[in-house]
């Protein structure tokens, strides 16, 4: 099954950022136990300034994403009280396997 990763470009005031930090590292541990990753990168230049990237199993047409479990989703609305998610970061891509052209 191909993967997906979602890339989420976020804003974090400098008050919030221990919070938003601790929040995203109980998220990542969640996503590790079940093999899938999260990534976070800072912008040196730009105090505040984070992109996301969250990397799973793609879904194969036709069928549904894997739902998050309750202590998941609670996580992501803490992180969305604490930081601010640009509009285009609920995109999904998807992988495309270069050995199957």
């Amino acid at each position: 099954m191909p993967r997906a990763l979602t890339a989420a470009r976020v804003t974090v005031p400098r008050e919030r950022q221990a919070d938003y930090l601790a929040t995203l590292a109980q998220l990542a541990a969640r996503l590790k136990a079940r093999g899938e990753h999260l990534w976070l990168f800072r912008d040196p230049g730009a105090p505040g300034e984070f992109l996301e990237f969250r990397e799973s199993s793609g879904a194969a047409p036709g069928r549904a994403r894997r739902a998050q479990d309750t202590e998941e989703s609670a996580l992501g609305r803490r992180l969305e009280t604490i930081a601010a998610y640009a509009p285009e970061s609920r995109r999904r891509w998807e992988e495309v396997s270069l050995e199957e052209c």
